[in-house]
């Protein structure tokens, strides 16, 4: 016997799910005597509780190149506790931080190396990148009624026939922790933590490249997004001009992590 309960995306379909057995349960089905330890229904009156990671935020006017990688999107404590969605299992790694907040200035051009995977027939590890003005992704598996509310900003070109076609995905480089069950990744109490469980692998090739230039034409808020699977990425933040006093140590960290990531390639 084997259950679960989980949540539905936007578009009743079932992510990964939140409630489960931590460990193997015996039924006794024909008790002597008999027992009752059932609970009585009951209504939780008080406000949830929210114990989820710290948002990472990208915020530097320095900021031109970004990585993009995938790995596990950490459970209730990971993606679902960030953004309030359902996860499919795997998420957007930009500059070694898992989907962060990313603030951008328009009229600046930004280059992305995207490692998603670029296998077509792999149903599992196939993500092109792409920039849109809707927040669930998955743009090739919308209704043709969704595609036509849903502007793609970045990633893709179009046929004659005003097709889409991803342009952006590269060879895969993937987080991931073998023999883990993926369940208990709410066990970590911190991102950090959580990262440094993981192992990193990569395919060879060179990554795809996305060259974007945000204008006055672009929303406030758009977000980043796989172009085959839905809630994978987050939000980016489109701005005129950047507050005072930003830290630059975001770009640090990603120096740090571009130079772990080619090493590992090479």
């Amino acid at each position: 016997m084997i259950w679960a309960i989980g949540r539905m995306n936007h578009q009743k379909e079932p992510g990964i799910h939140d409630y489960f057995p931590r460990s193997v349960l015996k039924l006794d089905l024909d008790p002597k005597p008999p027992i009752d330890t059932c609970y009585p229904f009951t209504v939780n009156t008080e406000p949830l509780k929210r114990d989820v990671w710290e948002q990472p935020k990208i915020i530097d006017s320095n900021l031109r190149m970004m990585t993009a990688t995938l790995g596990p999107s950490g459970g209730k404590k990971g993606f679902q506790g960030l953004t309030g969605m359902p996860s499919p299992g795997l998420a957007w790694y930009i500059n070694g931080y898992m989907i962060p907040e990313i603030w951008l200035k328009r009229g600046i051009t930004y280059v992305v190396y995207i490692y998603g995977g670029n296998n077509p027939h792999s149903s599992q590890y196939y993500h092109p990148f792409v920039i849109t003005d809707e927040p669930n992704g998955g743009y090739d598996g919308m209704t043709d009624n969704a595609q036509k509310h849903t502007r793609i900003l970045a990633g893709v070109q179009y046929t004659l026939r005003r097709q889409a076609r991803p342009t952006s995905a590269g060879p895969l480089c993937l987080r991931e922790r073998k023999g883990f069950d993926r369940r208990l990744d709410d066990n970590f109490l911190s991102f950090k933590e959580f990262n440094r469980s993981l192992d990193m692998r990569c395919e060879q090739g060179d990554p795809a490249i996305l060259e974007f230039k945000p204008n006055s034409s672009w929303p406030d808020i758009v977000y980043y997004h796989s172009f085959v699977q839905n809630n994978m990425g987050w939000k980016l933040h489109i701005v005129d001009k950047y507050s005072t006093g930003r830290s630059s140590a975001a770009q640090i960290q990603f120096n740090c992590f571009l130079g772990i990531l080619i090493y590992l390639i090479l």
